[in-house]
Order: structure tokens, then sequence, then C-alpha cells
């Protein structure tokens, strides 16, 4: 085994251990409900702390 195959297989079980729920998770009926609202949350939250937060996100442009 070498150093690289030593070292490597700990990021992959990290994935897997964060992808196999989520799949499972997303494979449910109200899976789409559940994000919707969290979403709508996080947009009611960000709209009541003020505007300069959304306008600054939105005006960013990324280096060239």
């Amino acid at each position: 085994m070498t150093p690289a195959e030593h070292i490597a297989p700990w990021p992959f079980r990290v994935v897997s251990q964060v992808r196999d729920p989520v799949r499972e998770f997303l494979a449910t009926e109200s899976a789409g409900g559940i994000v919707l609202a969290a979403a709508a949350a996080v947009a009611i939250v960000w709209a009541t702390l003020g505007t300069a937060s959304y306008e600054a996100f939105w005006a960013h442009r990324p280096p060239v």
C-alpha cells in the first residue's frame, strides 16, 4: 500500500457518512417540503436582519 492510499480513505468515509443519510432523506416525500420550509425561514430571517448583507451578496463580483 502506498502512502497516498493509506491517507486517502478517510475523506471517502466522511463523505459517505454524510452522503448516505442525505440520499435517504431526499428519497422521502416530505424532503421537498422540509427543504422549502427551511429555505423560507432563512429568507425571512435574512430579510428582517437588514438589507446590507443581501445587497452585498448580490453585488459581489468574483475576481478576474
